[in-house]
């Protein structure tokens, strides 16, 4: 079953929207959507046995090689987790503090998208469902691979305008997922009560999800933690998360933006000073500036989910990198135990 139309902005209501209601696997989607974090956990795994199997086949040393990577979920238009990552080769550090080097490797940036379109085939996570069955999760088929660099090398003139381009591009390609919110389907960023689910201003398609959640959680202890997370519609991980090494640490920006505002108090109009939360537009300078508003905590925490550009800086330049994008989702109903 699918659909032909080729539908505009004013087809919103329509958008993401079950083709055939009786049909659509609600408790399939809440449970991926519950899972998907520990999804994303068994997929960093895979990616790096998958990367040491392929090092040890081509005789290079395994123990040379690290990967760093930096994710972003974007709830789809039909609400689904999508996550986009960008995946990079470094060499292993020896030391803590040591400055990040390419590997030393003849795996380029192509063929680590294609180990990583591998190591996310291999993904498998068996979950208990309502029923007493059981159910496995794993990505589905529109898992998107590409190398960073092959293009960027091309257009650009020497090594540091590949490199900036190259940084350029991750942070366009993450900020534009990154703010997404969960505002798009008519919910706020506080919790939602169980009773309110029937009287949100909501479409169809969400408040079935969301009724989905609410009986999920009443089935038993496994799944009534789901109630705590209805305003993200049952997602319960981080928007973005990176490695280490990948770039600046976030506690690194969060002592910079306080710095900060403790350098600039005297300016900060009344009522946002350093006690008190803090709008977007008086985020540092040096920092990204995020593209919609929201608030922070005196201690430089995010209040809300999902609301601001990622406070990242990515430096991916000279090394080899590859973007995936793995979206959609399979749920494959099992025996019952």
């Amino acid at each position: 079953m699918w659909c032909n139309a080729i539908h505009d902005n004013h087809d919103h209501d329509v958008v993401g929207q079950p083709l055939c209601v009786q049909c659509y696997d609600y408790l399939g989607h809440v449970l991926f959507s519950w899972w998907a974090p520990e999804l994303w956990r068994r997929f960093t795994i895979a990616v790096r046995r998958v990367l040491r199997s392929e090092l040890r086949r081509r005789g290079d040393d395994p123990e040379a090689v690290a990967v760093s990577f930096v994710k972003v979920v974007e709830l789809q238009a039909r609400a689904i987790p999508h996550y986009h990552t960008v995946i990079r080769l470094d060499a292993t550090p020896t030391e803590r503090g040591e400055a990040v080097a390419a590997p030393q490797t003849s795996i380029t940036a192509t063929e680590l998208a294609a180990l990583a379109q591998i190591a996310a085939g291999q993904v498998r996570l068996t979950v208990a469902d309502a029923g007493g069955g059981s159910r496995a999760l794993r990505f589905g088929e529109q898992i998107d691979t590409q190398p960073l660099t092959a293009e960027l090398t091309t257009a650009a003139t020497d090594t540091t305008d590949a490199a900036s381009a190259a940084a350029r591009r991750v942070a366009g390609y993450l900020a534009k997922y990154v703010t997404k919110s969960v505002g798009e389907f008519g919910l706020s960023f506080s919790r939602i009560s169980p009773q309110a689910v029937e009287v949100l201003d909501v479409c169809p398609h969400v408040r079935a999800i969301l009724t989905t959640l609410v009986s999920l959680a009443a089935s038993g202890a496994r799944y009534a933690p789901m109630l705590a997370w209805l305003h993200t519609l049952g997602y319960r991980g981080h928007i973005t998360t990176k490695s280490r090494r990948f770039s600046v640490t976030l506690a690194a920006l969060r002592a910079r933006r306080e710095a900060w505002r403790a350098e600039h108090a005297d300016h900060i109009p009344a009522g946002l000073l350093i006690g008190g939360p803090t709008t977007c537009r008086w985020y540092p300078p040096t920092v990204p500036t995020p593209t919609t508003c929201c608030r922070w905590g005196p201690n430089g925490r995010l209040r809300g989910w999902g609301m601001c550009a990622s406070p990242i800086i990515i430096w991916p330049s000279r090394r080899r990198c590859g973007l995936a994008s793995i979206g959609a989702w399979r749920v494959t109903p099992t025996a019952k135990t």
